[in-house]
């Protein structure tokens, strides 16, 4: 919603310069009149419904969504790779990302998750986390997680990033940084 005209031209100096490959950069969006982006972050990215934010709970209907309409829309139009996808979001969109991985781990290849929400609704993030420890993956995953070192969760994302990193999932590579 907001930084993708940042994340659009920082790419763009990146390839022209030859650092990084040929990409296609979507940015999911909100239409309609006056959408209220805060209010469908939480509708669309968190995995269950939490009392404080009614509309909340809808992860799996956005990932529906973008399993079934917008992939293979993308992947008709576009000459783009199934098999070479990378999915990021911050806080709420961490949220997202990570639950993504948990859930339906062949959807992505990548994993970029800035800031993440562990903390949501009583830290069940960690429920898919225990079911996901028991699952065979069939493609190597990148998992790459950051937060800045003054951010009040700090504190939960490291005993998150902690436990994950211990339980060592093969075939996942997972890094984490503290941005200063």
């Amino acid at each position: 919603q907001w930084d993708f005209p940042l994340v659009k031209s920082l790419y763009g100096e990146h390839y022209f310069d030859g650092f990084i490959p040929e990409l296609i950069v979507v940015g999911v969006t909100w239409g309609g009149v006056n959408p209220n982006p805060d209010s469908l972050r939480a509708r669309d990215y968190t995995p269950t419904n939490e009392a404080r934010l009614p509309q909340s709970g809808g992860a799996d209907k956005f990932l529906s969504f973008m399993k079934n309409e917008l992939f293979p829309f993308i992947e008709t139009n576009y000459k783009a790779d199934n098999k070479n996808r990378t999915l990021m979001g911050c806080s709420l969109g961490g949220l997202f990302t990570l639950y993504s991985l948990f859930t339906q781990p062949e959807l992505f290849s990548g994993y970029a998750a800035a800031s993440p929400a562990v903390g949501w609704d009583k830290e069940v993030l960690y429920k898919y986390e225990r079911e996901f420890s028991s699952k065979k993956l069939a493609s190597p995953v990148r998992v790459y997680m950051t937060i800045g070192d003054v951010e009040r969760s700090r504190p939960a994302y490291e005993k998150f990033v902690t436990r994950i990193l211990n339980n060592n999932f093969p075939p996942i590579s997972i890094k984490s940084k503290i941005l200063e």
